[in-house]
């Protein structure tokens, strides 16, 4: 739950999905017993617009996303430790 304009709101996963119309691939249960399959080039280019060549160890940082996925880590992230950045 957080505060916006002095209501609460609570953002779920299940909201986010809908608000971006992302259908649910399949169940969550974490951890996950195996990694899903999944092509980090096509998430790069639904992420940030482009293709990225990918090192080990390699992150999408904030600045790369599309504006829309930048706000919605920039909702994530403070929902998840209003503390910390």
């Amino acid at each position: 739950m957080t505060l916006v304009r002095s209501k609460s709101i609570t953002i779920t996963p299940d909201l986010i999905r809908e608000l971006l119309s992302i259908g649910q691939v399949f169940s969550c249960h974490y951890p996950f017993p195996v990694r899903p399959i999944c092509d980090f080039n096509e998430m790069a280019i639904s992420l940030c617009g482009t293709p990225r060549t990918w090192i080990k160890g390699a992150l999408i940082k904030q600045h790369e996303l599309l504006p829309r996925f930048r706000l919605l880590n920039f909702i994530v992230c403070s929902q998840h430790d209003s503390h910390h950045s």
